[in-house]
């Protein structure tokens, strides 16, 4: 008999087949973040001023510099079903922290936290996924299943964001806290569900070990600079819409929009993100990853450069939800192409390693864009245009053949 159709390896298929489900159960409740559509005012209502709401995102850029690489590599290592789940307890201790936080200092070691959370999934989740498929035979797939993965963090913020926000219309400090509890008690669950998770095979050959996981993902990294093209490609938009994200809640109640709108906001926004994250296999095979990844940047850059023009929050709304979706449309074909560029047995790592970059260049953006904010929103919002232009004009990265590396 083929060894290949034995029992045991048709049970460990099974379960290895639900590996997808069970990691986007888990990043729905990760990602559930009920405080997420009045967080931005949150801090303003515990005393921060909006710069330093905006610094926190660089004091967690910093914080994933330090932690990024040594995570994947643990990951790698040591396994990635655990690195996840430490993730989910930092995410719930992150949370546990803003309970009694009401300075700088206190949100920043919540943010610190936060960022160890973050380095466990970043890399780890997408080599789990990637490897499961590839150890099931179809890699090939990745786009949609990264697709659809990524849009459990906007399932969830669908529903639950806009809740909250009805919850704090009053911006009081017992409703701020149910909600923090809410998502406190949301990723305890997702921790149980990786439970389940079966690790996938990923290579282990004798040379790889000898010359370490470490060494050989940044040789990686080194040998082919498209990758790192690739990944300021990427991390750029995405840096950009962080900062934007801090910055549109207090820049749509200045145009008179109310926290009950800012919910509603939320539901269109996180449904067309959804909805774009589906539909990511279709439109890479019309138009192809790359095109997708060029144009979006441009999509972006138009939309940010238009909601500085136009006075009205309903307006300005819809161009939020129009770079939000370009945003959201580049994640899963950037995996896809990315991952077919890397190694399986570092790949975890070598994902890390790129994502440092995206820490590298957080830290300056973020204080940049703090600054900025303290004069007029729309600057800080006209800075991330000029960056998705930039990525557009001279980070635009060519169509390969689909070739793996392996």
């Amino acid at each position: 008999m083929d060894v290949r159709y034995n029992p045991f390896d048709m049970e460990r298929a099974a379960r290895l087949a639900l590996n997808p489900r069970l990691l986007f159960v888990a990043k729905f409740f990760a990602n559930i973040k009920i405080l997420n559509a009045v967080i931005t005012l949150f801090f303003l209502h515990r005393g921060l001023p909006i710069d330093q709401v905006i610094y926190l995102s660089a004091i967690f850029g910093a914080a994933t510099l330090v932690v990024e690489v040594p995570t994947g590599y643990i990951a790698d290592r040591w396994g990635r079903r655990a690195t996840l789940q430490a993730g989910m307890i930092c995410l719930a201790l992150s949370q546990f922290i803003n309970l009694f936080a009401s300075d700088f200092l206190t949100f920043a070691a919540s943010f610190i936290v936060l960022a160890f959370a973050s380095a466990c999934f970043s890399g780890t989740e997408e080599a789990t996924l990637y490897d499961s498929l590839k150890e099931l035979g179809r890699e090939s797939q990745m786009t949609r299943y990264w697709g659809r993965l990524l849009s459990a963090q906007n399932l969830p913020k669908i529903f639950f964001p806009p809740i909250g926000a009805f919850i704090a219309k009053d911006l009081l400090d017992w409703q701020f806290q149910t909600l923090l509890w809410v998502d406190i008690a949301a990723a305890l669950v997702g921790m149980l569900v990786l439970f389940f998770v079966i690790e996938p095979k990923h290579e282990r050959d004798v040379e790889a070990y000898e010359e370490g996981i470490f060494r050989e993902s940044v040789r990686t990294v080194r040998e082919r600079p498209l990758l790192l093209r690739a990944a300021l490609n990427k991390v750029t938009p995405a840096i950009v819409s962080v900062l934007v994200w801090r910055a549109y809640q207090p820049y749509l109640m200045d145009l008179g929009a109310s926290v009950i709108w800012l919910g509603i906001f939320y539901v269109f926004m996180h449904g067309a993100v959804f909805s774009l994250r589906w539909a990511s296999e279709w439109a890479e095979a019309q138009f192809g990853d790359a095109r997708v990844l060029n144009a979006t940047a441009w999509m972006m850059a138009l939309a940010l450069l238009c909601s500085t023009l136009v006075p009205n929050a309903w307006i300005v709304s819809l161009f939020l939800v129009l770079f939000f979706a370009g945003n959201a449309l580049r994640e899963p074909m950037y995996s896809h192409w990315m991952n077919r560029q890397i190694h399986s047995r570092s790949r975890a790592t070598t994902l890390s390693n790129l994502n440092v970059f995206r820490a590298a260049i957080d830290v300056p953006l973020m204080l940049a864009g703090g600054a900025l904010a303290v004069l007029d929103v729309r600057w800080t919002l006209l800075l991330c245009a000029s960056l998705c232009l930039f990525v557009f004009l001279f980070l635009r990265i060519p169509a390969d053949d689909g070739r793996m590396v392996e």
